[in-house]
């Protein structure tokens, strides 16, 4: 899913998202954190997993944090209960 060209990435669009998917999703398949950021992507526009492997790698071990205001749990967000 990706935000129309003028939605800003905030924490309400974070929590909106996820209580759409809390609202639509069974429990077992639901989404629990949501990121933005860019892809990194090929010369001919596909998705290099390679990198964003090598990221959650480095990121797990603490080497390199998440951009601040870039993630948001569904735990720590405010939503209604259904």
């Amino acid at each position: 899913m990706s935000l129309t060209r003028d939605a800003q990435w905030s924490r309400e669009t974070a929590a909106s998202i996820l209580q759409h998917c809390r609202d639509s999703v069974p429990g077992f398949k639901r989404v629990r954190r949501i990121e933005q950021a860019e892809l990194p992507k090929t010369i001919s526009g596909k998705i290099r997993r390679v990198e964003l492997r090598d990221l959650e790698i480095r990121r797990a071990s603490g080497e390199e944090p998440a951009e601040p205001g870039a993630e948001f749990a569904e735990a720590d967000l405010d939503l209604r209960r259904s």
